[in-house]
């Protein structure tokens, strides 16, 4: 909320989204949410909050969580904070491994956080939401044994047709079904 309130000056109740979430969750109804880190005055520890709150909504409420890099365009409020706070540097793209900075030249770094910590609090951030895809995957198949099987080969089969190559079918199945199971959940499957 300290993030929310002080540094993004958003008139958002973290607590009041919190209810609105599970509410969702409680009504089968597929939520997400976005979430952005590295922004001027935030600190490593907020950071890591911001993060753990992504991936605590994901676990509790399946809520699927976006997480982004605060990007400081020019003629933007935050473009001009950052230069004010003198926190806008420039880097080559190429040295991160956050999909999100592809075309982004401009990241803000302050005494607290540089491109390097950002790029490992994504990297975190990932290897959480894959273990929880995973467990979530994993409870869904012994909840739902028989429909489990039945959206395998559902996938299977249509991935198959779309590419007569098994090897890519089952990759397919497999990123689709497995590593994202909150895509089964669209259908209220667990």
């Amino acid at each position: 909320q300290k993030v929310i309130d002080q540094i993004v000056k958003k008139d958002l109740n973290l607590e009041e989204s919190i209810k609105n979430l599970k509410r969702c969750y409680k009504a089968k109804l597929d939520t997400g949410a976005f979430f952005i880190i590295g922004f001027p005055g935030e600190t490593k520890r907020d950071i890591r909050e911001t993060i753990n709150v992504a991936l605590k909504l994901f676990w509790k409420y399946k809520t699927r969580p976006h997480l982004n890099i605060a990007r400081p365009y020019e003629g933007t409020a935050l473009y001009n904070k950052a230069m004010e706070t003198q926190t806008l540097k420039y880097h080559n793209h190429k040295i991160s491994n956050i999909p999100t900075l592809v075309t982004l030249e401009m990241m803000i770094e302050n005494e607290e956080f540089d491109l390097k910590h950002l790029n490992t609090e994504y990297k975190r951030f990932q290897r959480i939401y894959i273990l929880i895809s995973g467990i979530n995957w994993l409870i869904y198949t012994l909840k739902n044994p028989i429909l489990f099987t039945q959206t395998m080969i559902k996938h299977l089969i249509a991935s198959y047709k779309q590419i007569p190559n098994i090897k890519v079918a089952l990759t397919k199945t497999y990123i689709g079904v497995i590593l994202f199971p909150f895509a089964i959940r669209r259908k209220n499957l667990y």
